[in-house]
């Protein structure tokens, strides 16, 4: 029979499965995936075997399900990395799961600044955490850690209610799986968005900006010392993220990707497919680089150096930017607050911008015909890089 011990340290790691499946479900804004810590969550087909379904545990609906859970992890309790910036409303989703299974959640609060060094710091000493917020790209190096993040791959696929499989398999690989294990439940797929707004660029008569060429129109036109806030301090033409700590490795790829993927994903980034060598020396790099750069002087790094996208956002909020590149959350941030801001009606979305090959868009030149012989040609006349 199963000791007394045995069966304290199932029912948590039974509570942390199902923390961990239903908070992909809670969790947004700019966070990935999240984790478990090797040492709190086991990987064994015993507790896979075991794993509880994913339920949204602020609903008051009562089903089956939810009643399976009525007051089933009483005692445990789970330690959660959290983040600052949506720590409030996290803390209504931790209540509600609280009432539910009778678990109690501890959270440990971290702020963007620390938050990698927070990770790592457990992960190499105490190992308090039982379930981490990261970013998938974090991913490979506390998987390869002893004591580090849990393969939860057996956990995941038996869950109740959690549909792995249903998970888009590029987000599904690409962020939760490293090395034929899966370490994390996707929290979102982020992609990064552009926020624009039209009586800075329409009504001044300047390019909607669909390429590169329309950005440099507008950023150009609003460089320098321009104040269209009307407070005696020069404005910016972009918000850009550019912290280490921050998103500002997402937004620089997500430029030279428009210049280094004119045909896909399927052409490398950091090196080149065929042969491994690395592609940073290559003119599609170098001009992303370039691009990046003015980017960058022309946004709040400009005056205060490193910002993350907290700081962006409330110099957007002030009227400050005419450009902004995050994620899809925080953006939506703005726009829901934009009555609030004084911009009804002057926010508008659009894609991150791709190169003017003769003219051309990029979502043009991809839907070029490409079946004959002088299409490679015809492509590197259109998109020399």
């Amino acid at each position: 029979s199963m000791s007394s011990s045995s069966r304290r340290r199932r029912r948590r790691e039974e509570a942390l499965l199902l923390l961990l499946s239903s908070s992909s479900s809670v969790v947004g804004g700019t966070t990935t995936t999240t984790a478990s810590s090797s040492s709190s969550a086991s990987s064994s087909a015993t507790a896979s075997a075991s794993a509880s379904p994913a339920i949204d545990p602020t609903t008051n609906v009562s089903t089956p399900l939810r009643e399976s859970m009525r007051n089933r992890h009483t005692g445990v309790t789970i330690n959660v990395l959290a983040l600052d910036f949506n720590s409030d409303y996290m803390a209504l989703k931790y209540e509600g799961f609280e009432t539910l299974t009778g678990a109690a959640i501890n959270p440990v609060v971290s702020t963007q600044a620390s938050w990698f060094d927070d990770v790592r710091e457990d992960v190499n000493g105490a190992g308090f955490i039982d379930l981490y917020t990261i970013f998938g790209n974090w991913i490979p190096t506390f998987a390869d850690r002893r004591g580090g993040l849990a393969d939860i791959g057996r956990d995941v696929g038996n869950a109740v209610g959690l549909d792995w499989f249903d998970i888009m398999p590029a987000v599904r690989g690409g962020v939760a799986t490293y090395k034929n294990g899966v370490y994390a439940v996707p929290v979102d797929g982020d992609a990064i968005v552009m926020l624009y707004r039209t009586d800075l660029v329409e009504g001044a008569g300047l390019p909607t900006p669909r390429t590169w060429d329309d950005v440099s129109k507008i950023t150009d036109h609003y460089s320098g010392a321009v104040d269209f806030t009307g407070d005696g301090a020069p404005d910016y033409a972009n918000c850009l993220p550019t912290s280490e700590n921050d998103i500002a490795g997402a937004v620089f790829w997500s430029i030279a990707s428009t210049f280094m993927q004119t045909r896909g994903t399927a052409e490398g980034a950091f090196f080149d497919p065929e042969t491994f060598d690395p592609r940073s020396a290559e003119p599609a790099f170098l001009r992303a680089l370039e691009l990046y750069r003015t980017l960058v002087d022309q946004s709040p790094f400009r005056d205060n150096g490193e910002t993350g996208w907290q700081d962006n956002l409330a110099e957007f909020q002030k009227g400050r930017c005419v450009l902004w590149y995050n994620y899809p959350g925080p953006t939506r941030i703005l726009v829901s607050e934009q009555e609030k801001n004084n911009m009804t009606g002057v926010l508008n979305y659009a894609p991150v911008p791709g190169m003017n090959c003769d003219g051309m868009g990029k979502e043009e030149d991809e839907e070029e015909e490409d079946d004959d012989a002088d299409a490679d040609a015809d492509h590197h006349r259109q998109c020399p890089f």
